[in-house]
Parts: structure tokens; sequence; C-alpha cells
């Protein structure tokens, strides 16, 4: 980072954000002085079910490094709805719900995926780019 900041004037540095994962906490503890000295840190948020949107465990992951992390400014790098049993039309309306629901503290949030043949159930798009019910909802 020091390097980044010195060549290059103005550069925001981020912590790459994070997976939910059970070796989490013991991961922020050993990256704590890194994420701290960071000007924006990354996380991941999931949920498989629309009630957990919310849920600190889940699509509301977030507020596990915001509550540590005051001051800072972070990025939902990734979110979605990965079940296979949810349709991709219920899943726009849940992405939708989600943009509208988060707090100032969040910056900005992407979601997962545009296409990819390895996770077509969350795809926005298929490889010959067929737009799925996702974006038609979220609008």
């Amino acid at each position: 980072m020091q390097i980044l900041r010195r060549d290059h004037a103005g550069v925001k540095v981020g912590f790459p954000g994070l997976s939910p994962q059970p070796n989490v906490t013991e991961w922020l503890t050993a990256c704590d002085s890194v994420m701290r000295s960071s000007d924006w840190i990354g996380v991941h948020c999931y949920w498989a079910d629309a009630s957990l949107m919310s849920n600190p465990e889940h699509g509301g992951y977030y507020q596990q490094f915001v509550a540590r992390l005051t001051g800072k400014e972070f990025i939902i790098t990734e979110f979605s709805n990965p079940s296979p049993s949810v349709a991709k039309g219920e899943k726009g309306k849940q992405y939708k719900a989600y943009y509208q629901q988060l707090p100032s503290s969040i910056k900005s949030a992407f979601c997962f995926i545009s296409s990819s043949p390895s996770f077509p159930h969350e795809a926005w798009a298929d490889e010959i780019g067929d737009i799925s019910e996702i974006p038609y909802n979220v609008k």
C-alpha cells in the first residue's frame, strides 16, 4: 500500500472482499492492522432465503465489518442469492430490495455474476447473451 500510495497520488487501496467462512474471525484478527490502513473494505454477502437478506451471517454480513471498523468505507464486492431453487425473477426482486435497504456506510454493492457456465442459476445472462429476468426486476 505504501508503494501504491507513493507512486500514485490519491489512489484508494482496499482490503479484498471475504466470503463468509468459519475462519473469518481469525483472519480478521490476523489482518486487523492491514484492514485499518486500507481506504476501503470489501465484503461478500449471500443468502438463500429472502428472510436472510439482513441477517448478519448472510446478506447482512457486512454489519460485522462496519461494527469492527468504524469510519471506513465499505464495498460489497459480491452479493447474491445462490440458491438454484429460487427463480431468477424472484432473485431480481430480492436484489432490488437488497440495494434499497443498504445503509449509507456501504458505498457500492456488486451482484454476482454477469455470466458464467459454472453458476448458471446466478447468472444475469447466459454465455450467448440471452438475458435472464434478474436485471428486469432490479431496475
